[in-house]
Order: structure tokens, then sequence, then C-alpha cells
């Protein structure tokens, strides 16, 4: 399995090859490989061109809890975040 710094730009299929839209049990897959690789830690959030800084200041230093899927949604959980962060593929 790819480590989480080397996906590639665009969208990751559990295969580690890059595809279209993909399918909810890819979104399942994916979440359970963030929560493996990032779960109990405090990873660097930013966001590169500016278009959701504001999102990422508010999880910048919180620890990541949990990461799952509900359809095609992949959400995380963070304490003291007002909600679960939801980002739909």
């Amino acid at each position: 399995m790819r480590g989480p710094t080397s996906w590639p730009a665009g969208r990751l299929r559990v295969d580690g090859r890059v595809g279209g839209m993909p399918e909810g049990h890819t979104i399942h897959a994916i979440a359970g490989r963030i929560e493996h690789a990032f779960g109990g830690t405090r990873p660097e959030v930013s966001s590169p061109q500016g278009r959701f800084a504001e999102s990422a200041a508010l999880l910048q230093g919180r620890e990541l809890v949990s990461a799952s899927a509900a359809g095609k949604h992949l959400t995380s959980s963070s304490p003291g975040t007002p909600s679960s962060t939801s980002t739909s593929a």
C-alpha cells in the first residue's frame, strides 16, 4: 500500500491508480486508510491554493479521531470541532 504522502494528485482508487468519480466502496476504503494512517495524530492541514484556508485553519493542530464514509461522503472527526468535516466525492 502506498503511504499518504505518495498519493497522486487526482482521484485515488483503492488499487492505487487515478481514475474518475469513485464509487461508495472506494470512499469507504479510503476512509479506512486515512484513519489507519492518521488516527490519533495531529496532521498538518493546509490549503495550498487558499480556497479552503479558513477550513484548514479550523482543523490545524487538532487530533484526527476517526474517518468514516456514508455513501460518497467522507467525514472525519476531531475533538473541539463544531461538527464533522465532510467532503463529497
